[in-house]
């Protein structure tokens, strides 16, 4: 009895986390200085297109929190807690430091760190790469838009497992979410080239496939027929043969 209570009151308190977060970014992101304040003189279609996916991305994120299905497997470790929650803002957390890092005048262009900068200075020089890595940042919502389509009520921050998903991008790969969020920061990456956009996009995509290990050890403990499913998709990249 003490642990249906438990399991009931850990589910309350994620909901409500999930409804704040969520609800906290998209009402953020319907502010008026959000859509291209980032990116001066960049005010055309594909900032536009880019507002409109990740506004769409963080309703549906909020909509998930409101129709989500009860776990058949909630969190019940630490780093099943802490590393969504390092993960999950840790984009947002890069593009503020970045602008720190920038306004402050430590950054310096990562090929230039190389020594590369005269291989690539005419790609740095035109606005060619912040015009790449924005499309780059919009593929990657796009994914993560397919995937959470079909997620929907599945969908938690935390490592918890609920129902299993085999539509839409989950017949060819097991984490498009996480496919989507690690090309969108690496787009981000391109967009701001220095040593610090670099250094934490290779961090956010370690952690998040680490993140998607621990998930698919949930998900097996609650689905075993799970196993299938790893043996016939691939994980972040779909399986050329079976």
């Amino acid at each position: 009895m003490a642990w249906h209570h438990h399991s009931a009151l850990q589910e309350s308190w994620g909901r409500l986390f999930g409804l704040f977060t969520f609800g906290f970014f998209l009402l953020r992101q319907l502010l008026p200085e959000s859509m291209g304040g980032m990116y001066p003189g960049f005010s055309d279609t594909l900032i536009f297109t880019r507002w409109c996916l990740v506004t769409f991305l963080f309703v549906l994120f909020f909509h998930a929190y409101l129709k989500r299905t009860p776990a058949l497997a909630l969190a019940n470790r630490p780093i099943e807690v802490l590393l969504p929650l390092i993960c999950a803002p840790l984009p947002i957390v890069m593009i503020v430091l970045c602008q720190l890092y920038d306004q402050h005048g430590w950054a310096h262009d990562v090929m230039v760190d190389l020594g590369l900068q005269r291989l690539f200075a005419p790609w740095f020089e035109t606005h060619s790469s912040t015009r790449w890595g924005l499309l780059i940042m919009a593929i990657g919502e796009v994914i993560t838009i397919v995937g959470m389509w079909h997620l929907r009520s599945s969908f938690s921050i935390f490592t918890e497992a609920r129902a299993l998903v085999r539509s839409g991008l989950y017949r060819y790969i097991r984490h498009p979410l996480y496919l989507g969020e690690i090309i969108s920061v690496w787009g981000f990456a391109v967009v701001v080239p220095n040593t610090l956009t670099m250094v934490s996009a290779g961090s956010f995509s370690v952690l998040q496939i680490w993140r998607a290990k621990l998930e698919e050890a949930k998900l097996l403990q609650a689905h075993p027929e799970y196993k299938n499913l790893q043996q016939a998709t691939g994980f972040l990249l779909p399986k050329l043969y079976k």
